[in-house]
């Protein structure tokens, strides 16, 4: 199996002005680790290394670590850090399945946001449960994303499903305090 390793040779505890490429650290004290290559030259095993889970809570600066999120990991002068193709390759899947995850939800709710479609980041309020749908349409309505008139014609809405469905009774359409002094009281057919 094909894995890169270094060895770290020194480290020294840094004060809140270490920068870190276009990163520029304002917290509290960090530590800086300088490393040597084994059988990859460090910026190869810090390109490998970034991928990990581990490599998250670190920013890099040519051939140094820069501890910005406590991490775990035995970082004493003379350990050896090592990254494994597999792992290298399961994270940057990860972090690529994540941007397309993230690509999808936004070019959602640009569509969404066009087509005027009242939604939860991206998720469409018309397709989500009743009881969800309630409750995420009386949050855009406090913070002033629906009108009073929107959120009552959803409530409406959302009060037929929970009447059509098989097991719907009175306590099924009890929605929080605050919405039922919003809203007129929902009539349900008996």
């Amino acid at each position: 199996m094909t894995s890169r390793v270094v060895k770290i040779i020194g480290s020294e505890q840094k004060g809140p002005q270490v920068s870190c490429g276009e990163y520029i650290d304002t917290g509290p004290d960090r530590e800086v680790y300088w490393l040597k290559g084994i059988n990859c030259t460090v910026e190869e095993f810090i390109e490998w290394f970034f991928e990990t889970p581990e490599g998250e809570n670190f920013c890099s600066d040519q051939e140094v670590l820069i501890d910005i999120g406590g991490t775990g990991l035995d970082m004493s002068v003379g350990k050896t850090l090592t990254v494994t193709f597999d792992e290298y390759i399961a994270g940057w899947r990860g972090r690529t399945r994540q941007w397309q995850l993230n690509q999808v939800q936004k070019d959602a709710i640009s569509a969404f946001d066009w087509l005027e479609i009242e939604h939860w980041y991206g998720e469409p309020l018309s397709l989500m449960a009743p009881a969800r749908r309630m409750d995420i349409a009386y949050h855009l309505h406090r913070t002033g994303v629906l009108s009073k008139e929107q959120l009552g014609e959803i409530s409406s809405e959302c009060g037929k499903a929970w009447a059509d469905s098989k097991h719907a009774d009175q306590t099924d359409l009890l929605i929080d305090d605050e919405l039922n002094e919003l809203l007129p009281k929902l009539e349900v057919p008996s």
